[in-house]
């Protein structure tokens, strides 16, 4: 029975050594993308890269966040967290980590990032809780998820129109009663958006 115990205290140890001294990690996968209640990506492809720094520790990184609004791309810029905690247990590590007022799109977007993840097996599964705080209102959640699995959206049924379903925001994220006549603005529908202008 000491024998076993001392073999998986010595695999675990290993898994800890070797994430602390290992080199980054791309996992490619899928986004899913919710804001201001709505949502406006589905199963966008994309990938995340995962780079240990030491023990327990690691830096996090979602490259060129670009959100694809209808065909329209909208282009965010990186979400990247540092000193991101990694806890492993078994075949499976938990990661949490958070950073405040990070600049997204040109600076136009200043956001509270919140982190909390698991990869078990080489399947990850993040949750991106982006808090976009200057918009001259209310802080706008733009949540996010990364999975290395596309999620099933096949049980669906009876959208509506998506002209009765469209949401419209300005820049700055405040949600708009109706489409402006002029400028530039977003329109968020159930399938998706597009900037229009």
């Amino acid at each position: 029975m000491k024998k076993i115990y001392a073999l998986l205290s010595g695999m675990l140890l290993l898994h800890a050594v070797s994430f602390a001294a290992g080199e980054a990690k791309n996992y490619p996968g899928f986004l899913n993308v919710e804001m201001g209640g709505e949502k406006i990506a589905d199963n966008q492809p994309s990938s995340i890269t995962i780079t240990p720094t030491g023990e327990g520790i690691c830096n996090f990184l979602l490259p060129n966040l670009t959100i694809d609004l209808g065909g329209a791309p909208l282009p965010l810029g990186d979400i990247a967290l540092e000193n991101v905690s990694v806890t492993a247990s078994g075949n499976e590590d938990t990661y949490k980590g958070e950073t405040k007022d990070m600049t997204l799109m040109g600076g136009m977007i200043i956001a509270d990032v919140k982190l909390d993840g698991k990869i078990r097996d080489n399947v990850a599964d993040m949750k991106i809780d982006v808090m976009w705080t200057n918009t001259g209102g209310d802080p706008m959640p733009i949540n996010v998820t990364f999975t290395t699995d596309k999620i099933d959206l096949s049980g669906i049924t009876g959208l509506v129109d998506d002209d009765c379903t469209a949401t419209y925001y300005d820049l700055n994220g405040r949600r708009l009663t109706a489409a402006p006549a002029n400028g530039l603005y977003i329109r968020v529908t159930r399938d998706g958006g597009k900037v229009t202008r």
